[in-house]
């Protein structure tokens, strides 16, 4: 569900950006669309993958972006792995003749 709304986003920014006519007539808008859509890229990823660092990845995006070296850091930070951890408990029955020491 979540990966429909990235899409539907993306969408609608295309089409947003194409009703503007501030860069004059013909297919610039279009062009203008694809160049937002593609320097976004890593935030649209980290978006659909609910990733817990969107923020950082964004503003990575966003500021240093326009260097080819910012928007890879970007887009791999959006596509790492994300590890969840799962909380451990000890129980220690205190029956075992080691000393506290597994062994």
């Amino acid at each position: 569900m979540r990966g429909l709304l990235t899409i539907g986003i993306m969408v609608g920014f295309v089409a947003w950006v194409h009703t503007y006519d501030g860069l004059g007539k013909g297919n610039d808008n279009w062009l203008l669309a694809c160049f937002a859509v593609g320097y976004l890229l890593p935030t649209f990823i980290a978006f659909g993958r609910r990733h817990p660092g969107l923020l950082m990845v964004f503003a990575m995006n966003l500021f240093l972006g326009w260097t080819f070296f910012g928007w890879v850091s970007a887009l791999i930070q959006a596509c790492v792995p994300i590890y969840k951890s799962i909380p451990i408990s000890v129980v220690n029955h205190g029956n075992n003749n080691t000393g506290g020491f597994a062994g």
